[in-house]
This record gives C-alpha cells, structure tokens and sequence, in this order.
C-alpha cells in the first residue's frame, strides 16, 4: 500500500473508455485526442470500431493508427488497450470469419414440416409428434416422420458488411476469427503487450447474435419454423460422448415436455454441452492465446445474470479464462446486480486483482456528473473497481451524434472538470483494488437447472416453461438483492469450480483464495454430484432455501435430499426473510432498528487495515445511520477516507469487545470510505459551510456570459432530386428515408446497416452517382447577428450557398473535428433565409442537420403554437438572464456553460432544483468544482470585494437530440430517427435550469 498512490493514482487505476472509432481515422487527430483523453483525467483507452468506419478494419491505415495510439501512450504513460471486433458482438471477425468458410456460420436447428431442403442445411432427424394441449404426448423417429429437424444457416446481415455471423461454440471457426482480429495485433504490437498495451476486449460474447436479432424485432425465422433453439457442428457428437445417447433420438424433448414434467433431463444435458463446446472453443482458446502473449484478456458476455445460461454457459465458467473478468451496465439504472457478485466473487476466489465494467452508455447527452459518481459507487459496492465508460466518440458526425450518447470526452461541456471525476474513481479503484474480499458466505449458483427449463428460442405455441424460467430468475434476484440489501457479505460458489478449487478445513469451506465460514443453498431443481459430495463430507454450517434438488446431474434423484435431510448443521428455510435470519453477520449499516438497505457496503482486508465502502443504491439518498463492523481486534483509529481530495479525517469510534461502531450522515451524492486501522495517518479538517442568518432567493435577472456560442439546429428542408418537384418541409432523418427507399438502397438504420468501410469501399453496396440533390434549409431573422456561422458536415462534391451565395472556404472546427463552421454573418438577411445544398446523390453521402452558431438569441415568434422549427427567429441575446429555466430566455438550444455575475458580500451560495450536468465557482482565483452532492458554496473565505461567479454547465440534448422524442428511459439510436413510435413534429427540449440561487449572510 502506497500512500503517493492513493493522493495521485496512476493510469492503471484510473479509467480506459471505450473509444469508439467511427469516421475517417487519422493519426495526427487520434494523437491530439489522447492528450484531452489525459487531460480529463482518464488513464488509457480501448480503441473500438464502432458504426460509422471509414477506415478498413485491420487494415493497413488502421493499424497505423494503432501504432500511433500505442506510441502516444506509451510517451504519456497511458494504456493503450486493443479491442477484437469491428462494432460487435466479437467472434465474426467483421464478418471475414465465415467470408471464405460458409462452414463456420453460425446454426439454428429448427423444428418444421419436412420440405425440400436449400444450400447447406442439413437434415438430423425426421419424426411422428403427437401433442396434447400443447404437451409432448408421444414420438417416433422414422424415416417417414412429417416432422424434420434440420440445422439452418445464419443468413448475411448488412451488420458483417452482408456476411454471416460466425458460430462461436466452434473452435475452427474461433481459430480463424483469432487469425483475424488477434494474431495481427501480435505481429506488430507483442513487444507491447503487458507494457503500453496491457489488455483486449472481447465483447457480448455467446453463443451466436440470433437472441440479438430478437431483441430488435427482426427474427430471422420463416412461418412454417415451429420452434428453433442453438445449435454447432459439434453437438451431437460431443452429446453422445458426455451423456452416453444420442441427442438425435430424443430431439422433440429439447422443445416440448410432457405434461407435469417442467424439467427436462435432455434440455439439461444438451445446454451443458454447449456451455462445454463454448467454453472450450472460444474462451479457453482466446484466453490461452492471450496468456501465451502477455496480454490480458478482458471483456464481459451477452447480458450476464442468471439468464445468461441460456445465451453463453455458466458466466464464472467462462470469464475464469479472463485477466479482468467484467460485466456491462448500461442506461440510468440500477440491475444486474446479481451479475455483479458472480464476477466479482470470480475475481475473489481466482485472486484476480481488477474487475472491469463498461458502463454510463445509453444516458443520453444530458446526464449529470453525479451520476457517474453514483453508478460508479454502487457497482464499486459490489466489487467493481475498473470503468470502462460507454462511449467516448471519435467523431459526432454522421451516426456519432446517435450512438448513445453522451460522447464522455472533449465533446462534452463539462469535460474539463472530469478530473473530479475520475481522480475520485481512480483513488477509490486503488483501494478497492489492494489486500482481500472479507466475505464469508458462499451460496451456491442456482442457475444451471435453468438448461432444463430450456424450450428453445422461438416456439409458436410457447408453454410454461419460460414462465418457469423468469420466475426462478426473478426469486434468486430478490434472494440475492435482500442479502445485499442487509449487508450480508456473499459470494457465489459455480459448482464446476467448487469441484475443482473447493477444500473442506477446519474452519469452513476454503475455494481457491477465499474461506468461507457459511454455505447458502437457493432454490434449485438441479445439483451436481459433486456438490453433493462436498456437503455429504463437511459439517459447516449449510442453509437451505426452499425445495430441495430433484435432480442430480440433471437426473432424477433422491440422493440430493437425502445427503441434505441426514447431514448435521443443515437448517431449512423459505423465505428470504428466514434466511437473513439465520445468518451471522459482520457488518452492519443501520436507520434506527434496520439494515438500511438503501446503502450497500463492501468489506477488505489490506496492509491498512480494514476498509468499508458504503454507498447509496438510490439516488439522492440522504440520512443517518450507525454501522457496526465486527473486527479480528479492536482498532484504535478510525478514518473516512476521502476519495474526493485523497486526505483522511479522524472519525469518533467506539468498541463493544471487537466490534465498532460509529454514526454516519450521509447527505445526497456522498458515500463513506471507512478505515479501520492500528496506523496512524494525517489528518484534515474539513471546513463546515458557515452559519447565517439572512436567505436571498435571486428572482432579479443577473449579468451573465456564455462559454460558447448560442446555436440553433436545422433539422428541417425540403428536397429535390434532379429536374423533380421539391418535397414538403419535413425532417433530414425522414428525407434520407424517403431518398433511400425511391433508389431502392438499404437503409440506414443503426442495427439494419453496416460499415462504410466495407458496405461501400467494398462494392457491397452500389455508390454510383445519381440524380442532382437539392437541399433547402429555411430560417428566419428578426434583428441580425454581430456574429454568426453555419456549422456542418462537409461532403464530397457537394455545394453550399446562403441566400444565393456561396460558403467562404475558411472554416474551423464546431464542437467535432469532423463538423465545420463557417462564418456567413455578411450572408444573412432580415426575414426568411435559405441555406441551399447542392450535389450528386451516392449511397455513401451523409445527410446531417446543419447549425446556426453565434452572438445571437434564439426565440419563438408565437408561443401559441410551440417549439416547431418554423415557429423560431434569430435575434438579439438579453442583457441579463434570470434564474431558472434557459427556454424562452433566448437560449433554448444552447448547450454550453452559462457563468452568472451573483453580487458580491454574502458568505453562502446554495442552488437548488438545477438540471444542469455540473456546477463551478470562479471566486477568488479559485475554482471550486461540485460534480456531485449538494451544491454549496462557501464564499466566506474570499476577501469581501471579490465577485463570485456561478457556472452551472448544461449538455448538448437540444443541439444533437433527439429533438422529437421525449426521453423517459434508455436512449437508443433510433430515437433520433423519423419514424420512431414516440416521434412529435414538435421539438421536446430538455428542461434546462439553474434552479432557485439563494445567497445567504
């Protein structure tokens, strides 16, 4: 433990985004990157190919632009972190996979009518099926069956650039996409590995992207398909070889069962099976491949949680193979929790230091810095301690602006004061990172009996089981989410790897690193033998959670219950409820006379001491509460750790025999990192906001100014093509949608089109010219501008004129490198103005909004009728600004900083009920950053004539979008795209807000 590492960590503790690589790559840009990548605090980066590439993936250039990266880095003591795939998920290797071997696409095997068979299926078997009331009656497999079950190619999809997905169970198929996408990297950049260039990322692995393809609406299945399920080339033999028959014979009871028989035994076996192939085809083989390299393999599966058996095998099976195993998290949500403690009781019982996890993504453009802070501490809570944020964008032109956003880089207006930030994280991730996991209960991974509830991925006449299956899931996650809650300390036990690294002791149950000193049995219909074996021949404690395992291996069996009915030291129970009861603990965070679950804790050992994190899994939380932590021996010194600023403060302790307790306020945005210690550090003294008497809520408007230029969107034209009639006024997205379809040219939807790099350098999609297009952009001036300019995406061949007149050729760059602007101030008029884009339409043309930028006010000219893009007028700023909403104050699609002039001889500055994404105060020289918390500022400590300054920094929602969606949850790409089911003809601003700015003295 390094006292210099916890007040400046270094770049491996600090976070490593995905940076997406979505445009024309250039080194000279990426070198320029990485310096803001560094100045914003972050410690290295993952180079991602993401939709929107213009670079050949593994190309020459593109690895040029690797060698830049790896070499910048390594002059800037960064991590350079490669990723696998281009976009995602890994394993098809951009398609080139199963490009020149039809051989490795991936399978479904489909149950339907017989009927011809097409180019590369395959007929296993043909039978008689009788059902009754949607349950398997009877079967025989017969030559003459009218029933075939055949194995069926995955067809090309624009996603692989037209190629198919790769079967990912299959180990030729995965040596190849190794050859692809990994052996490259080793021929160039090995004698980085481990140094610069320290881990790869294999994403949303499983078992194909067929479950995708669901997800989005687009099952690829034909009507007569009466039910399909996973399938490989290896299935069936390694099936005969591990259970002793023939999957062939047994087929219709994968898909259907017979009445009162929810589970079946073939189901079971058959998804064993699988987690075996895919285990040993692509996770061994990559990891092992890794290992011989000095690279670290990291990454995380499809969706993860329980119901990840269903989609890539048992999860602690596979990420074994991983360096730094990981799991994804994305939208504004707390989930997957569950998912979290598999990985990390992983990383526990492996000695695996770093647990990675992608997160933030899909937050959209205005999510506040808090809450990064408060995502980031409760998946810390569980054992996170590495961010991967989702995304930070090489470019916002064409799809960049889309892909769920924000862009967590130089893009956003809060970027210079993301140190907060990730210094916070990177102290926290040191720590975090140091000494052991205290957990000291095992439950046992309840989710491989799921694989005998499987019926497949499409039945038309779906029976219970599915039902069967979320309602085992959903009550292990609330089992899982009440110990969290109460601030059990558990990890999981996967059973494969309790055989292997599990050793009864003296004291409990020791597996690999870890001893636990309890075992909690969930409910499950299916145990292994091995784990019965373990139990029959240990007496720690054990507590069972309802029913008892029917079956063993999969099979029917008594023995399960048996070895648990006569075993000593078993207590039965069932409920959630009994089962907190009967556990012994060693933490406790309590509101008054209970475990406040609200608040999550997490529990190491290291050189230190003993380390509590606590934080809320709700956000916002604010409250008191008393923590209890039983130690091995009284410590004399108690310390909050403050990963904000890296300085320790003494905290009163008192002892009852060896356990501690203290009192906690927590107010909204904190969390505690508490120290328990023989040592003794230095301390600080935090300085306590001062008292006052007078409030002053400011109702005046206030000097202010503006870190960047007012903007107004253009989203809305008209379009002709050639000699032709022009279109009604109607938005970019629909115009690209309507010119598209008359060519009879594939969309361009995000999941429904593919890279540019290979869709149109490659020829697989037709780039002829075309007819002459013309845009025409339509706005309106009230009083003209001292300064403006027309920002936009430069395409080749085409022409833009204002008012008649063409663009001067000087541009600069607006917010993106990729986006221009270009000053048309002598090129307005007052009334209506027309911006006019001229050129020949190819398939590869980007059409984009445009942009009015400048020292202009933007206002509605009938509040009657709304925010409709026809419905605004550029004219004057106001002098001064009041507090409160920016809309209707001449600012409603500004999305930079606003710095508010506040009076000057008050000793206290609260703002309340912002919607803003940071607040800064300028005052005295200083700057004073509130990214999270309570937004307090205490002005007493400056001398009397110094002139505070409040900046309160907004997002870039109503410059990039979506503009016609009113955003409730998750932000995906096609919410910016005409057409979606919540589309509004009206522009839906986000709420922007300074809140009430009291002043007090």
């Amino acid at each position: 433990m390094e006292i210099a590492q916890w007040i400046a960590p270094s770049a491996e503790y600090r976070s490593a985004p995905f940076w997406s690589w979505n445009g024309e790559m250039k080194p000279e840009v990426l070198r320029e990157h990485i310096e803001k990548l560094r100045a914003g605090g972050m410690g290295g980066f993952f180079m991602h190919s993401r939709p929107g590439l213009k670079t050949d993936f593994m190309g020459e250039e593109w690895m040029r632009c690797v060698e830049a990266c790896i070499e910048k880095a390594r002059e800037t003591g960064m991590n350079a972190c490669l990723y696998d795939e281009d976009t995602y998920a890994s394993g098809a290797g951009a398609g080139y996979v199963t490009h020149d071997h039809p051989e490795f696409r991936g399978k479904t095997l489909v149950l339907r009518p017989v009927c011809p068979l097409s180019e590369g299926e395959q007929r296993l078997a043909r039978f008689d099926i009788t059902w009754q009331d949607g349950y398997l009656a009877e079967y025989c497999r017969t030559d003459q069956g009218v029933y075939a079950f055949d194995v069926v190619c995955k067809r090309p999809r624009a996603w692989w650039g037209n190629d198919a997905v790769a079967d990912s169970a299959d180990p030729d198929a995965v040596r190849r996409f190794i050859e692809l996408c990994y052996e490259p990297y080793a021929q160039r950049f090995s004698e980085e590995f481990g140094r610069a260039v320290p881990y790869i990322f294999t994403d949303e692995v499983q078992l194909d992207w067929l479950e995708y393809q669901w997800l989005i609406g687009k099952s690829e299945y034909r009507p007569e398909v009466i039910a399909a399920a996973y399938w490989t080339a290896q299935e069936a033999e390694r099936f005969e070889r591990m259970w002793g028959y023939s999957l062939l014979d047994r087929l219709p009871e994968l898909f259907y069962r017979r009445k009162g028989e929810p589970f079946s035994t073939v189901s079971f076996q058959y998804f064993r099976t699988l987690n075996d192939l895919l285990e040993r085809a692509y996770f061994q083989q990559v990891g092992d491949w890794c290992d011989r390299h000095s690279l670290g393999l990291t990454g995380h599966l499809f969706l993860s949680g329980f119901g990840s058996v269903l989609y890539c095998g048992m999860p602690m099976q596979q990420l074994r193979h991983f360096a730094m195993p990981g799991v994804d998290i994305l939208t504004d949500a707390v989930h997957k929790v569950a998912a979290v403690k598999m990985v990390s009781s992983l990383c526990n019982q492996t000695g695996k230091k770093r647990m990675i996890c992608e997160l933030y993504g899909a937050t959209g453009w205005d999510w506040p810095l808090e809450k990064h802070k408060f995502h980031g501490d409760w998946q810390y809570c569980l054992g996170v301690n590495f961010r991967c944020q989702h995304l930070t964008h090489y470019t916002l032109s064409g799809t960049g602006k889309r892909d769920y956003p924000a862009s967590i880089g130089h893009h956003s207006p809060w970027w210079k004061y993301y140190p907060t930030v990730e210094d916070y994280f990177g102290r926290l991730s040191y720590l975090l990172s140091e000494g052991k996991s205290a957990n000291h209960i095992l439950v046992v991974e309840p989710q491989e009996c799921l694989m005998g509830y499987y019926a497949g991925l499409h039945l038309k006449d779906t029976g219970t089981n599915d039902a069967r299956i979320a309602d085992c899931s959903d009550r292990w996650e609330k089992i899982n989410r009440a110990l969290t809650d109460a601030h059990f300390l558990f990890d999981y036990g996967e059973e494969l790897l309790l055989a292997e690294l599990g050793r009864v002791t003296d004291k409990g149950l020791a597996v690999g690193e870890m001893n636990y000193t309890e075992m909690v049995l969930l409910p499950s219909d299916s145990i292994r033998s091995t784990t019965v074996d373990l139990l029959e021949n240990s007496h720690f404690p054990v507590t069972v959670v309802g029913d008892l395992p029917r079956h063993m291996d999969g099979v029917p069996s008594a023995r399960p219950s048996e070895v648990l009915r006569h075993r000593k030291n078993v207590t039965f129970v069932r409920t959630a409820e009994e089962l907190l009861s009967t556990l012994p603990r060693r933490v406790s965070v309590r509101s008054g006379e209970r475990e406040e679950y609200r608040l999550w804790c997490m529990r190491r050992e290291n050189a230190w001491g003993t380390l509590l994190f606590i934080a809320p899994n709700v956000f916002g939380f604010t409250g008191e509460c008393t923590v209890a932590a039983e130690l091995e021996a009284p410590m004399p010194y108690a310390y909050r750790m403050n990963a904000a600023d890296g300085t320790f403060e003494r905290l009163p302790v008192e002892y009852e025999e060896k356990t501690a307790h203290l009192q906690l306020k927590i107010e909204p945005g904190e969390s505690y990192l508490l120290l328990f210690s023989q040592q003794e550090f230095p301390v600080s003294h935090p300085y306590p906001l001062p008292e006052c008497s007078e409030k002053r809520t400011i109702i005046e408007a206030l000097r202010y100014s503006l870190s960047e230029d007012n903007t107004l969107p253009l989203d809305t034209c008209t379009y002709a093509l050639g000699d032709g009639a022009g279109s009604q006024s109607m938005t970019v997205s629909q115009a690209e949608q309507q010119i598209l379809q008359h060519y009879g040219l594939p969309t361009k939807g995000f999941y429904q089109s593919g890279q540019p790099w290979k869709l149109y350098h490659r020829g697989i999609v037709d780039v002829s010219p075309r007819d002459t297009l013309t845009l025409n952009f339509t706005f309106h001036v009230s009083v003209l501008p001292g300064r403006c300019a027309l920002g936009l995406e430069p395409q080749p061949g085409f022409h833009v004129t204002v008012n008649g007149k063409p663009l001067p050729t000087e541009n600069t760059p607006f917010i993106d490198d990729f986006i221009r602007r270009y000053d048309v101030t002598d090129l307005l008029v007052e009334g209506e103005n027309t911006v006019r884009v001229t050129g020949v339409y190819r398939a590869d043309v980007e059409l984009e909004n445009l942009y009015l930028i400048g020292d202009f006010g933007v206002w509605m000219q009938d509040d009657a009728q709304g925010p409709r893009y026809d419905n605004y007028t550029v004219g004057v700023l106001p002098e001064c600004l009041k507090p409160g909403r920016l809309m209707g104050q001449g600012l409603d699609f500004y999305t930079g900083s606003v710095l508010y002039h506040l009076p000057q001889g008050y000793r206290r500055l609260v703002v309340e009920d912002d919607h803003c994404t940071c607040a800064v105060l300028h005052m005295g020289g200083e700057t004073i950053v509130k990214a999270w918390g309570r937004k307090a500022f205490d002005l007493s400590r400056y001398p009397a004539d110094s002139s505070p300054v409040l900046e309160l920094i907004f997002g870039r929602e109503n410059l990039f979008g979506p503009l016609h969606v009113k955003i409730t949850d998750i932000v995906e790409p096609e919410d910016f795209d005409y057409g979606n089911r919540n589309w509004q003809e009206q522009y839906v601003p986000d709420e922007n807000s300074s809140g009430q700015l009291v002043l007090m003295r």
